[in-house]
């Protein structure tokens, strides 16, 4: 394999690494909106797992509820199985 299918390998699964953490934030924040809450933080954690397909990935995530408290959870999610949360 050359050194530029290489390059183009690696410049394509940042890519798509990136892309699916946006959309993994965009639908983290839909179903907190969903339950009138406000997500404040959401960072990827480091044994996230999948990155591509169906496999699970794993955030830790920081939200503010209808009530005004803040909230540290866990989430997994995939775009097959949603999002679900794990209070700290």
């Amino acid at each position: 394999m050359s050194i530029g299918v290489i390059i183009i390998l690696v410049v394509l699964a940042v890519v798509v690494s990136l892309a699916t953490k946006e959309t993994d934030t965009d639908r983290i924040r839909d179903h907190l909106a969903a339950q009138q809450c406000e997500l404040l933080s959401c960072d990827e954690s480091l044994l996230s797992g999948g990155g591509l397909g169906n496999a699970p990935r794993s955030y830790r995530v920081r939200y503010r509820d209808h009530a005004g408290n803040e909230h540290d959870a866990r989430c997994r999610t995939s775009w097959v199985s949603g999002v679900r949360l794990t209070e700290e």
